[in-house]
C-alpha cells in the first residue's frame, strides 16, 4: 500500500496555499489600502489566543464525555452544531473587536480591518488546513518509505481520491475572504461608535451563519463535503458584497474612502 505521488503533490499545494496566501494578499494590497504589518500579525495573535486557547478551554469544559464516554451535546446533533457555530463566532468576533478597538487609536482607515482580516484568516488557514496537510505529507512519506512508524490514518490517506487533498487549497480562498469581510464590518462598528451595538451583533450572526454548514457536517447532519464547500464559497461572495456595501454607506466622513475605485 502506497500513497500516490499525485496525492502528495496536492497536499503540498494545499499546504503552500495555507502558508503563502496571506502573505500574497498582504503584499498585493499593501499600497492600495495602506496596509500595516502590525495589524496583520495582530490577526494571527487574535485567532490563536481566542480560538486555539480560549475556545479550546471552553470546549474542554463543555464537551467532556460523561460516565458512559459520550459527550452530552452530541446526543442532540442540531444543538451540537449550534454550539460549534455560536462559539466559533463569539470567540473570533470578540478577538476581532478587541484588536480593532485597540489599534484603531493609532491606525486609521479600512486598511486596519483588511490587514487584520488577512492575518486572522491566515492563522485559521494554518490551523485548519496547513497542519492537517503537513501531518498527511509526513504520514504519506512514512508509508511510502516502508517505515514501521506509520500514522494510524495512513491507510485512509492511501485510499483517498487525490483530488480530495486539493479541497484544502480551495477552502483557504473563501475562508480568508470571509475573515477579511467580517473584519471590515467590525472595523466599521468600531469606527462608528454609535452604531457598534448594532453592527457588531450583525457581524457575529453573519459569522455564525457562515460557520453553520461546517458545524452541521461535524455534527453528522450533513454528509456532503461538496455541499459544505459550496456553502462556504456562497458565504464568501455574500459577505464580500455585504462588506463593500456597508463600507460605502457607513464609512465615517473623517476617514478617507479607500474603496472609491472599487
Amino acid at each position: 500500500m502506497a500513497v500516490p505521488q499525485l496525492s502528495i503533490l496536492f497536499m503540498s499545494i494545499s499546504l503552500f496555499t495555507a502558508l503563502a496566501l496571506p502573505l500574497i494578499l498582504l503584499l498585493a494590497f499593501r499600497k492600495v489600502f495602506s496596509l500595516k504589518i502590525a495589524p496583520f500579525f495582530a490577526g494571527y495573535a487574535g485567532y490563536f489566543i481566542f480560538s486555539e486557547i480560549a475556545k479550546r478551554l471552553l470546549d474542554f469544559l463543555a464537551l467532556s464525555p460523561d460516565a458512559s464516554g459520550v459527550i452530552a451535546l452530541t446526543r442532540i446533533p442540531a444543538l451540537y452544531a449550534l454550539y460549534i457555530a455560536a462559539t466559533v463566532s463569539i470567540f473570533e468576533e470578540s478577538a476581532r473587536l478587541t484588536a480593532v478597538l485597540i489599534m484603531n487609536r493609532r491606525w486609521k482607515g479600512v486598511g486596519l480591518g483588511i490587514s487584520y482580516g488577512i492575518g486572522h484568516g491566515g492563522c485559521e488557514a494554518i490551523f485548519l488546513v496547513g497542519l492537517a496537510m503537513a501531518h498527511s505529507i509526513k504520514a504519506s512519506n512514512l508509508l511510502n518509505s516502508g517505515s514501521q512508524a506509520i500514522a494510524l490514518n495512513a491507510a485512509s490517506i492511501a485510499d483517498a481520491n487525490p483530488f480530495v487533498f486539493l479541497v484544502g487549497a480551495m477552502e483557504c480562498i473563501p475562508g480568508v475572504a470571509i475573515q477579511i469581510s467580517l473584519s471590515i464590518i467590525v472595523w466599521l462598528a468600531a469606527a462608528n461608535g454609535r452604531r457598534m451595538k448594532r453592527l457588531f451583533p450583525v457581524a457575529a450572526l453573519l459569522h455564525a451563519a457562515a460557520a453553520l454548514p461546517a458545524a452541521l457536517m461535524q455534527a453528522g447532519i450533513i454528509g456532503s463535503l461538496f455541499a459544505v464547500e459550496a456553502a462556504k464559497f456562497a458565504s464568501a461572495v455574500f459577505l464580500t458584497l455585504f462588506a463593500l456595501c456597508a463600507y460605502k454607506v457607513l464609512c465615517p466622513p473623517e476617514y478617507p474612502n479607500e474603496m472609491t475605485h472599487i
